[in-house]
């Protein structure tokens, strides 16, 4: 009888347990992606989406065994919907339905989806518990704290990247040398966090006879590019102990290093890359003509390094170190559909350095289908409009395609590629002559582009009447001494329709 009464106690009490909703991610069998062929969801009716469509991938991901989307397939979309500007979007295609899944999905502004409204519906509440990446993730080992969290647009690749960890959850881990770390997600997306450093410049506790730092900002974690786009500057995801030796300690037990040899390569292209913004030194146009002496340079300690939790070697750089690089000679050309006064603004985050016509306020001119631009306050007529000066943005991933040139097929590949891009033959020309003379010099050139996403950051443009099509390059160009192996980047344009706006640049070094 107790028995009796035990068993049907048991069964009384689970039946007071809450029944548990099933997850939309449970119910999507997940596969490997598989490409499929375009499908015609693509806006056509009042702009040419033609290239857009070209150039974008699907992928078929997984498939829905229930619920409201049951019989569905989970699509996956990059799109490219400018100069190296690619979206990502997730939807469900069930019969000749599409739903577009806007937590999974690019968030233009405006819901300005590049898909047929007619063809495309929305679901804004839709949850896949496995794109559900949080915003903290944590590595096996103290410190290794990661955060954001967020798709980077592009499918998940290994190129350029090494594993660090494995996380029970999520997988495999992976740093690349831009200081981001990545994760693929089930449909195939590249997820990146990034990890800065978690201690206190001035907590280092110096061997003997080593200058100590009394300021946190003698020193950055970050590293200025062209137009000052900024990474964690990583040295290495491989450090080698032997060429370092210790010279101090940090408030955690870590390990402060400088290079044992004075005449390493690092320090020696560092010498080349930067200026020492220093009156002691001379001005920065000085050193660009004539540098400061090696030992000059290595006097005022222009770096130290430091292994991170994930056993990275990341540097440590003097911030009186300034890079020679700004966006050298961006200019824009406006080419409306009839005569007609034009306004723009330019507002490169770190200012100008020389502008033609002078920028007071911004840019106010008579602008003619041919590209003639006529100045209302001088009356002087421009074939384009003219700045130099910095950019600035935040740490963000860099980009890891581009192309390894040599010296002698310099011409024919700028010829080549600014045509791709949607430049005409006097803008190539206007470009050759300006960058072809400054990629003389060594054997072979890594050689990458940015577009309006980049450009829009770095220096925002706001042009009135609003341009039809708009297309925003920067080159930014690496000499080597011997050709490396470098994933190929993808180039597409805009078909040039209406008021067209065309502005190119480049990293001045």
């Amino acid at each position: 009888m107790k028995n009796s009464i035990r068993l049907a106690l048991v069964i009384f009490c689970f039946s007071l347990l809450p029944l548990q909703p099933l997850h939309a991610a449970d119910t999507i069998q997940w596969q490997k992606p598989k490409k499929i062929t375009t499908l015609d969801i693509f806006e056509s009716a009042d702009a040419d989406y033609t290239w857009i469509k070209e150039e974008s991938a699907f992928y078929h991901v997984g498939d829905i065994s229930n619920g409201n989307y049951a019989g569905g397939q989970l699509i996956i979309v990059y799109v490219t919907t400018g100069p190296f500007m690619e979206n990502v979007y997730h939807l469900i295609k069930k019969g000749t339905a599409f739903t577009l899944l806007k937590k999974y999905s690019a968030d233009p502004a405006n819901e300005d989806y590049p898909f047929s409204s007619k063809k495309v519906r929305i679901d804004a509440s839709y949850t896949i518990s496995a794109l559900e990446f949080p915003k903290v993730l944590k590595g096996p080992k103290a410190r290794q704290i990661l955060t954001e969290g967020k798709g980077n647009g592009r499918p998940f690749s290994l190129e350029g990247l090494k594993k660090v960890f494995t996380h029970n959850t999520y997988g495999d881990v992976y740093a690349a040398t831009d200081g981001f770390f990545f994760i693929k997600s089930p449909s195939g997306e590249a997820i990146a966090y990034k990890a800065d450093p978690d201690f206190s410049i001035t907590s280092i506790r110096w061997n003997a006879g080593q200058k100590k730092i009394t300021k946190e900002n003698e020193y950055t974690y970050k590293e200025e590019g062209g137009c000052h786009m900024s990474a964690l500057s990583v040295a290495s995801l491989t450090p080698n102990r032997k060429e370092l030796k210790q010279v101090g300690t940090n408030a955690k037990g870590d390990l402060i290093y400088f290079l044992k040899d004075s005449s390493d390569d690092y320090l020696r292209n560092m010498h080349e890359t930067y200026a020492i913004d220093d009156a002691q030194f001379g001005s920065l146009e000085k050193q660009r003509d004539k540098k400061i002496s090696y030992k000059k340079f290595l006097s005022i300690r222009p770096a130290f390094f430091w292994i991170d939790p994930f056993g990275r070697l990341i540097t440590y750089k003097n911030t009186n170190l300034v890079t020679f690089a700004e966006c050298g000679k961006p200019v824009i050309y406006l080419y409306p559909e009839k005569a007609q006064d034009v306004s723009v603004s330019l507002a490169p985050q770190g200012g100008f350095t020389k502008t033609e016509p002078a920028y007071e306020n911004g840019w106010f001119v008579h602008a003619q289908p041919d590209g003639t631009l006529t100045d209302y306050r001088t009356g002087t007529q421009y074939p384009y409009l003219f700045w130099e000066g910095r950019g600035s943005s935040q740490s963000r991933p860099v980009q890891q395609q581009g192309f390894v040139v040599a010296r002698n097929d310099v011409h024919s590949f700028l010829e080549n590629t600014l045509a791709r891009l949607g430049l005409n033959s006097k803008e190539r020309g206007d470009f050759e002559e300006f960058w072809e003379p400054r990629m003389e010099d060594a054997a072979y050139y890594k050689v990458q582009f940015f577009g309006n996403r980049l450009m829009d950051e770095i220096a925002p443009l706001v042009v009135s009447p609003r341009p039809d099509t708009i297309i925003r390059i920067l080159m930014d160009y690496t000499p080597l001494a011997h050709p490396i192996q470098i994933e190929p980047q993808t180039l597409v344009a805009p078909a040039r329709d209406g008021f067209t706006l065309v502005e190119w640049g480049g990293v001045l070094r």
